[in-house]
């Protein structure tokens, strides 16, 4: 193991390490198989995504993986990136942190005055997959052993560069209802069950620079998942702030985020310092822009199709470019299994209505390249020609004005959408996200000047 600190140039010891990070708002989770750069990278750059981590990392087998290319598969050279580990041996975590900082290093590069664009590692204290009971990770981790937890959270911030931030994600601890239905495991040896008030103050104990809580227990999972707690997210929130005497302290609320809707009435409602979201995003990689244009989209049904093609092409671009590591979807496949699952959930409606071609993108030996991708794109836009603004009830008298479902002030509108071609909307569509960006920070300024 690593006996010695390495030496990072150190950012502006002065700010907090939340604002180090920019004081993101809108934040995309660590997925297994689904955090692949090339989606990262298109979620920062078009959609409004201001931090994101890398798919979870098993300490154990990177320490025994000493030459993988880490900074390559995993990391933006240009923006800050959280790297989550799973881990429950306090040694194993700091070893595998520590090389993962030498292998991101770059001396042609910056973030934020680091010569490494990893500015936290994030302990997974949330999978509550069955998985991560026999890796002892995860929900699993905190909730049977939670000392091994703390012990790894605690040592990771004593042998790390003070500079380098240590954040944990978790999710709300079991209840007594849990208890009565016998769901405990190892944790019905307790005298007590924990509060989520209790486990913040632990964390914090630990010297966590920053928390994600998921508003549900690792038992509301896949069919038994329920509505997110904002109220305990909130009381998280409150307790953070007092307990560690800082009224800015950084807390990241994750859970029952469908719309951009529901991200303003998430920070409203538990005054957390931003939104982490996961499933939603992988429908709708836009759900942070709250544009009106994709919001118009979603009332109209070629507004709706255009833009999930649009997603999945846009996709495909940045994998050309960023190839995904295969990850835990196995060697067959090898990284067209991390597209091919983008590609379902990105255009899960319009494979539900066509199951042969749900069936063609699930088969590795008929589709297994970035063309083929392309071409099942296409074959679904051939098939949803005739599809327009008529289909949506409310609009069924209307006739329809502007391409996709854009405003006037779109530059779509100039020229009848279905004269152009498949690049050329494209072209203009990443003009179109240019022209909103500008909008947005001029809009930004005026408010500042204004305040």
């Amino acid at each position: 193991m690593h006996s010695q600190q390495r030496t990072y140039l150190t950012a502006i010891s002065s700010t907090s390490f939340y604002e180090r990070l920019g004081s993101p708002k809108h934040i995309l989770a660590p997925m297994v198989a689904q955090s692949d750069l090339p989606f990262r990278l298109m979620c920062e750059q078009l959609y409004n995504v201001d931090l994101s981590y890398t798919q979870m990392i098993h300490a154990s087998n990177f320490a025994d993986v000493n030459g993988e290319p880490f900074r390559t598969n995993h990391l933006d050279v240009i923006k800050p990136t959280v790297v989550q580990i799973a881990a429950h041996d306090p040694d194993v975590a700091v070893e595998a942190a520590l090389m993962i900082l030498e292998k991101s290093e770059s001396t042609g590069s910056s973030v934020n005055g680091s010569i490494s664009p990893v500015v936290a590692f994030d302990l997974n204290l949330g999978c509550p997959q069955g998985i991560a009971r026999k890796g002892k990770y995860g929900a699993f981790l905190h909730d049977e052993y939670p000392q091994s937890a703390y012990d790894v959270l605690i040592k990771l911030r004593a042998m790390l560069p003070r500079e380098i931030g240590v954040t944990a994600k978790v999710r709300l601890p079991p209840t007594k209802a849990d208890a009565e239905a016998g769901k405990l495991g190892n944790m019905s040896e307790l005298s007590h069950l924990p509060t989520p008030e209790e486990r913040i103050q632990r964390l914090i104990d630990c010297g966590v620079d920053l928390i994600t809580v998921h508003g549900r227990t690792r038992f509301e999972n896949k069919v038994a998942v329920g509505k997110a707690d904002w109220n305990s997210i909130e009381r998280c929130v409150q307790t953070a702030r007092v307990y560690s005497g800082n009224a800015q302290y950084p807390l990241i609320a994750n859970g029952g985020i469908e719309t951009y809707n529901d991200v303003e009435k998430c920070l409203e409602q538990t005054q957390a310092s931003g939104v982490m979201s996961s499933e939603s995003l992988l429908e709708n990689p836009g759900l942070f822009s709250n544009l009106s244009e994709e919001t118009a989209c979603d009332t109209v049904a070629r507004g709706m199709l255009e833009r999930q093609l649009g997603y999945a092409c846009m996709y495909l671009d940045y994998a050309t470019l960023f190839p995904p590591i295969p990850g835990s979807l196995g060697a067959r496949g090898g990284c067209f299994n991390v597209i091919r699952t983008h590609l379902f959930k990105i255009l899960h409606r319009y494979l539900e209505e066509n199951p042969e071609l749900r069936s063609l993108l699930g088969d590795n030996g008929a589709l297994s390249t970035i063309k083929q991708g392309r071409e099942l794109v296409q074959e679904l836009r051939s098939r949803y020609s005739k599809l327009d603004e008529e289909h949506s009830w409310y609009r069924r008298h209307r006739k329809q004005q502007y391409g996709l479902g854009f405003n006037a002030d779109s530059p779509f509108t100039s020229v009848d959408v279905n004269s152009i071609t498949i690049e050329e909307k494209k072209q203009r569509a990443k003009l179109r996200i240019q022209q909103m960006k500008e909008q947005r920070l001029k809009r930004d300024e005026d408010t500042k000047i204004a305040a």
